[in-house]
Parts: C-alpha cells; structure tokens; sequence
C-alpha cells in the first residue's frame, strides 16, 4: 500500500501539505456524507490510515525506509496529539465543525416571519401580539414519530465502528439517525415525523429605534426539537410602513413643513408634530423654502426632528387681492430702505388673501 499514491502527494510533500490534502479527502469520504456507501467507506479507511502514517516523522521515515510500517501497538489519539489535533476526536471537529461522538438530540428549525409595524411603532416601540405557526413535539407519541425498536445496524447505540488496520472510528448510524431506534409503526397522529403543527399567539416588546429590514431574535420560539434537542429560534424581519408625514434618515425624522407666505414674510410662531407630540418653532420673518429648523432630541434614540420648511403660493387670488399684490411690489421697491417696512406690509396685507 503506498501512502503517498492514496493521498496523491509527492514523496517531497510536507506535513502542512499532507494535511491540507487529507482534509479535503476526508470531507469529501467521511461516512456521514456517504451513507451506505461501502466504496466511500473503504476510501475513507485508506486515507485516514495514510494520513496517520505521513503525518509521523517516525513512521513516515520508517515508510520510506522499509516500504511498510508496524502497524501494532499504535495509539491513535497519541499520534494525533503529537502533531497538533489534539486526539482523534479533535481532529474531526477540527475538520467537520463537530465531534465524531454521536448524538441523537437534534435543535429544532428556526422561523422566519415578517411583521409589518407602523412608522410610529419603530420610533418609539410597542408591545405587538402575533401568530405563528410551529411545529411541536406530537403529543400522542411523545415526538418519538411511533412505536419504535432496536435498530439493528447499530444495535441500539446510534453509532457504528469503521475499522481499518490499526484506526477505528465511530460515525453516526446512517440506519437511525443515531437514535439508536427505528420505527415500526407510525403514530397516527404526526404520520411517524414526530412534529404537529399548531398556532400559537405571543406578545413581545417591540425596541424603540428599529429599522426597515432589521431582525429581531427570539430564543426558543422556533420548531421543536428532535430527541430531546432544544428548540430553533423566532426570527422576526420587520417592515415599517410608510408614514405620511415623517421620513426617516439614520436617527433623524424629517418633516416638511407648510407655511404661508404672509408667515413667511412677516415671520410666526407655529406649532409643529413630532411623534412625542407637538412642539413650538419660531420662523424669522423673511424665511424662503427650504431652510430648515431642529429640535434637538425629537429623533430616534436621541436624535433630531428637521423641519423643513416650504412657503405655500396662495392660488385662486381675488381680482383685488392680485391688484393689491402688484401695489405690494410697488411698496417693496420703494420703500427696502424704510425701518417701519414691516409695519407698512402687515397693514398691507391685512384682508389681502381670501382665508
């Protein structure tokens, strides 16, 4: 048997080299990705007793020496700790993201559900009741699936033992699912998958400040568990209507404005909405479209409202009130130089505009 040509790697290759391939190899043979294939399997017990060979310097050289190697009296987990996995184990959650002791409990799917809010519910927060719809272990069966009996693969263990030369390893029992028990007769209820489905209604605290798009994780709320496993999680994506006043930047709320013109010119106090309520802003007379006020703290989580202002065009004058407009622009132009300008316009205007 030669090593090197089961691995497909030079003779010069170094370890971190023979590592890199050998990882690729198991994942791509391991037995839990190849259930019931005897090939995969047979693959899998040749690369893994190659690796555990070129991985030793000693039996390595011992290899390339003699050709062969005493495969008598070796330690696996030894060998392994030696050069870095820390035991056989190790090596394959290293590689697999999990450990080669098998388990039967299993968490259940997690949820995913958009919950449209109001503009106003995303600033300040709310406490929301929705539905879902979970699956829950069957209440007939316990979440077993049914009547059940010893799987005979693994003889109850959930595991099976994969034995080439001196490497043993223990994988999941492709049969069972490591479960250690097969069905034999379905429940009634769930059809032998263990799980119903059920409505439930929960409230929850919807945070002040969420976003359009932004999740909200709740722990435990998911489907259920198999075998005991815990189960998955509610994740609520939410969707925030559009508001008909306000507009959101970052943790600013913009609001535009009306004005009217006389406002505008001669300058007024008015009462402007926030989502807190409303709140009084002074306009300096002279103010054109477009500039834009704060108040400091009528945001988001802290943030600023801007008022932006826009100056309404009176429309459907009067045949007087024109006349009167065009002897404003008359006044204006003859008097720009005149301090008690603002007191000529406001006694100008006074009737000028239908209400």
């Amino acid at each position: 048997m030669d090593y090197y040509q089961i691995l497909g790697v030079e003779r010069s290759a170094s370890t971190d080299q023979i590592k890199v391939v050998y990882r690729r190899l198991a994942m791509k043979y391991h037995p839990d990705k190849n259930p019931g294939d005897k090939q995969a399997e047979e693959r899998f017990k040749q690369i893994s007793e190659a690796y555990a060979v070129l991985s030793d310097p000693k039996k390595r050289a011992q290899f390339d020496q003699f050709g062969s190697v005493d495969r008598s009296n070796i330690n696996l987990n030894d060998i392994f700790k030696n050069f870095g996995f820390g035991g056989l184990g190790d090596l394959f959650g290293d590689f697999f993201g999990t450990s080669t002791e098998t388990s039967s409990a299993a968490a259940g799917d997690d949820i995913e559900q958009i919950l449209k809010i109001s503009f106003r519910e995303a600033v300040l927060g709310a406490n929301k009741t929705i539905k879902i719809n979970y699956e829950k272990n069957c209440h007939l069966c316990g979440g077993v699936g049914g009547d059940t009996v010893t799987c005979t693969r693994c003889a109850g263990r959930g595991s099976t033992q994969i034995s080439h030369g001196f490497i043993s390893l223990s994988t999941t029992c492709s049969k069972c699912g490591g479960t250690g028990r097969i069905i034999s007769k379905r429940c009634s209820v769930c059809k032998g998958s263990g799980t119903v489905k059920e409505p439930k209604k929960i409230t929850i605290k919807i945070p002040a400040g969420i976003d359009n798009g932004h999740y909200y994780r709740l722990n435990g709320y998911g489907h259920a568990g198999s075998n005991g496993g815990p189960n998955g999680d509610l994740y609520l994506k939410f969707s925030v209507t559009n508001d008909t006043k306000f507009t959101r930047d970052g943790n600013s709320i913009i609001l535009h404005q009306p004005i009217s013109l006389v406002s505008a010119v001669l300058g007024d106090t008015i009462n402007v909405e926030t989502v807190y309520g409303y709140e009084q802003i002074k306009i300096p007379a002279g103010t054109d479209s477009g500039e834009e006020f704060i108040l400091r703290g009528k945001g988001i989580r802290g943030g600023n409202q801007i008022v932006r202002i826009f100056v309404e065009t009176p429309k459907n004058l009067t045949f007087e009130a024109k006349k009167r407009f065009k002897e404003f622009a008359e006044l204006y132009d003859n008097a720009k130089n005149d301090k008690d300008i603002i007191e000529k316009i406001k006694t100008f205007f006074k009737g000028t505009l239908n209400a």
